[in-house]
This record gives C-alpha cells, structure tokens and sequence, in this order.
C-alpha cells in the first residue's frame, strides 16, 4: 500500500509540473507576441514622428502677379498693375525632408483686412497672365520646375522644386493684395511641420511680375 500511495504521489507532482510548463510556455507566447507588437507600433511612431518633425518646406522666393485687364499692354491684351491677384511661391524641401503630397495640403492667408482659411487644390488653377478668373473659390496649382524626365505624381520628393499658385479668391469673390499690404500665407503639409512666409507688398505695383520675397 505505500509503494501505491508514493506512485500516486509522484503523478500527481508530474502532473502539476506539466500544467507550470503548460501555464508558463503559454505566458511566454504571450510576452513574446505583445512585446512584437509593441515594437511595430513603436517603429512605427518613431517613424511618423521623425517624418512629422524632419519634413518642412524652404521658401525660395515669392512673387505676385497682376491679371485683371485694364491699363498695361502685354501680349494683346491689358491690365491694372496696381493690385496683386495671384501668388506664386517656389518652395523645395528641407534637407532631411520626406517625400510630400502637394494636392492633399492646407493652405491659408491672413492680413490685416483678409483671413482666407481654406484653400484648396485645382488641378487648373495655375497662372496665366492672359486668363481672366470668375472662380470665386481661392485654391491652389501646383508646376513642377524638374528636368522632363522626371515623373510628376504630385509628390514634392527631395531634389525636386515646384512652384504653388495661389489665386486669392473667395465666396465673396476675388480679394487682390493692394500697396503696401501685409499677409502671411501657411503652407500646412498632410505630415509634416507648416511652414509660413511673411511678406509686405511693395509701395506701388508697377509691373505684372512683382518680387515680393525675399
């Protein structure tokens, strides 16, 4: 009768040996799962953070373009060359910077008289000197300036440098930049930090180009 008790003492401890076993391989595929995922979600931000902090655009230069027809002779038309319609800034990446979607960004102007806070991406809305708009919605085109061979798929990618055209329009109809005139245009990406250019306009608007920045 001992010998049977010891033997049932001695399955009885296998037993619960090989349910610790059980318990602690089951305990170890979950760690080792979760600590998995934890480092792909942690790749992951780290990622995007770096993406949200590195990207951001260089200001080249800005410039102003007059287009309603009234007084200046150019190419078999005229126009008033007192005011500024559209904007054109030409911006690259900065170094370090990731690749940009530039129909999917967030655009705003703001001055002492205007506040547009929407503006949106038109594939049609570039400049023309010779196109007079009733769009009555400020937006954006974006030109590529890149050698011909480089595939334009609306995405800024280092190296490359392009030019936005910005029309300032709203509900109300068109808002032109007088002389002397204040405003700050942001440029806020999809990812990435917004970058903003201050600039005042001249004293007095005398060609249909106008350089405005630097």
């Amino acid at each position: 009768m001992k010998k049977d008790k010891k033997g049932m003492i001695g399955i009885g401890t296998l037993i619960v040996f090989i349910a610790m076993i059980l318990v602690a391989s089951v305990a170890a595929l979950v760690l080792i799962r979760t600590s998995g995922i934890l480092e792909q979600r942690a790749f992951n931000i780290g990622t995007e953070t770096i993406h949200t902090v590195a990207t951001n655009f260089q200001i080249l230069d800005v410039w102003g373009i007059s287009t309603t027809h009234t007084n200046l002779s150019h190419e078999n038309a005229t126009y008033v060359v007192n005011e500024i319609h559209e904007i054109v800034i030409r911006l690259r990446l900065s170094p370090g910077g990731q690749e940009v979607d530039m129909t999917r960004m967030g655009l705003t102007l703001t001055g002492k008289d205007k506040n547009i806070p929407v503006i949106r991406y038109n594939e049609s809305a570039l400049g023309n000197v010779d196109i007079i708009r009733n769009n009555s919605v400020a937006d954006y085109g974006v030109v590529y300036i890149s050698d011909v061979d480089v595939i334009q798929d609306n995405l800024l990618e280092p190296e490359e440098c392009i030019e936005i055209h910005l029309w300032l329009e709203d509900n109300n109809g068109q808002h032109p930049l007088a002389n002397r005139e204040y405003f700050r245009v942001t440029i806020i990406p999809s990812v990435g930090v917004p970058t903003s250019v201050e600039v005042t306009t001249p004293g007095r608007v005398e060609y249909i180009y106008t350089f405005l920045y630097p």
